[in-house]
């Protein structure tokens, strides 16, 4: 198979992690799989700061919205 990626969210030290993951397999020479392998990075601190961005970004075309009927 091709390399996958997935947005995985699991639950450490009582809070809610979330981690980008690539999974593929491993081939020999003759390109046959022998094993899988699965990568994955942290992101919980960049997906917290796109919703507050995304939230920042809703409040301000409110506001923008809201002074353009006054």
């Amino acid at each position: 198979g091709r390399p996958r990626t997935y947005e995985e969210s699991f639950e450490q030290g009582g809070a809610i992690r979330t981690y980008l993951t690539v999974k593929f397999p491993l081939r020999d020479e003759s390109g046959q799989a022998f094993a899988a392998c699965a990568v994955a990075t942290e992101v919980t601190a960049l997906r917290q700061m796109q919703e507050e961005l995304r939230s920042t970004a809703e409040r301000l075309e409110l506001a923008l919205a809201a002074a353009r009927l006054g």
